[in-house]
């Protein structure tokens, strides 16, 4: 993974930053999605299910090539095992300053698995 990664031990609340697990419901608040499987809570859940339900299907395209659903949740969870480690979870800020890639996408996700929240720089 090229870029940077800043971690950052904080509790969430002392900046009035909502946290990366702040719940996500559609305007009618149900709890069924569109696709027969239940409605995610947060964007991580989201994705996770469809890395699931569809692993082969394409995610993200990009010069480089296509990466499917399967294998960034795969490597974002690598990533958020890995800053799990490090001591990032619930309370934490991770800085990043990563260019616009699968690789910056497979960041943000493990962060917000990892359940803290990332603070995107701008080079």
């Amino acid at each position: 993974m090229t870029g940077e990664v800043l971690l950052q031990r904080r509790p969430a609340g002392a900046s009035g930053v909502a946290s990366a697990a702040e719940r996500v419901m559609g305007p009618d608040g149900g709890a069924e999605g569109g696709r027969g499987w239940p409605r995610p809570h947060t964007v991580h859940e989201g994705f996770a299910q469809q890395a699931l339900h569809r692993p082969a299907a394409v995610a993200l395209a990009s010069r480089d090539g296509e990466v499917t659903y399967g294998a960034l949740e795969s490597r974002a969870n690598r990533l958020a095992r890995w800053l799990q480690t490090r001591g990032i979870g619930p309370g934490s800020f991770v800085a990043t300053l990563l260019p616009r890639s699968p690789d910056a996408v497979v960041a943000f996700l493990a962060v917000l698995k990892a359940g803290a929240a990332f603070v995107p720089l701008d080079p």
